[in-house]
């Protein structure tokens, strides 16, 4: 249910919120786009190797998602449009509680992105043959602030997280490619486990895949 949700909340924002339109120009093609909506939820937790302290918020983890609308030609390659976000939904600390109080949500980001089409049919009706492929990574780094406030032993404060949390949801994108088969008009959906990444995290992705045949991008 968590996907669908989130897919259906990220498709409405695009719609509806005057800060994410992508353009105000319309772009045509004679066969047409893929339209790739795209979400991977991002929990981040301890590898075993850091140990729980007392004191202040010494290990903390961020859970989150980044998501995406891309748009590809009918032939596929890379995005010819996007709209790409990252999400902090919340940090969870070892030895301390924690809450965000800055702004964590549609944080924008650009995707790396490459579509690769097995084969298709145009005549006149689309009539897509085999599962094509999604290659999603990225190769710049996020910074991003963000404040939270920590209760631990002691007084509580709030201190910022200088991009930690944000980076953390963005680096498994950095250090992989991420290759995703895609079905036309099917929600496709993947988990990895475990997915290791520096300096001692684990972490757990769910991809959420959708993709579309149109004939313009508005």
């Amino acid at each position: 249910m968590k996907k669908y949700l989130i897919i259906s909340f990220f498709i409405g924002a695009l719609l509806f919120s005057s800060g994410c339109a992508l353009t105000d120009s319309t772009l045509n093609s004679d066969e047409g786009y893929w339209k790739v909506t795209f979400t991977a939820d991002v929990s981040v937790y301890n590898d075993g190797s850091i140990s729980q302290s007392g004191g202040g918020p010494s290990a903390c983890f961020a859970d989150g998602y980044i998501s995406s609308v891309m748009y590809f030609a009918v032939g596929g390659g890379s995005p010819v449009k996007q709209e790409s976000f990252v999400t902090l939904n919340s940090v969870n600390c070892l030895s301390c509680s924690s809450e965000i109080v800055s702004n964590s949500t549609e944080i924008p980001i650009y995707l790396q992105a490459k579509l690769d089409v097995s084969g298709y049919e145009f005549t006149g009706d689309f009539v897509p043959e085999v599962n094509n492929e999604l290659s999603v990574w990225m190769e710049e780094p996020v910074i991003y602030s963000i404040d939270v406030a920590y209760t631990c032993q002691g007084a509580p404060g709030v201190s910022s997280d200088y991009g930690s949390y944000i980076s953390q949801i963005v680096s498994p994108f950095l250090t992989e490619v991420h290759h995703l088969v895609v079905e036309p008009d099917q929600l496709s959906t993947k988990t990895r486990e475990g997915f290791a990444f520096p300096p001692a995290y684990l972490a757990d992705i769910e991809f959420n895949i959708l993709e579309e045949y149109i004939t313009e991008i508005k």
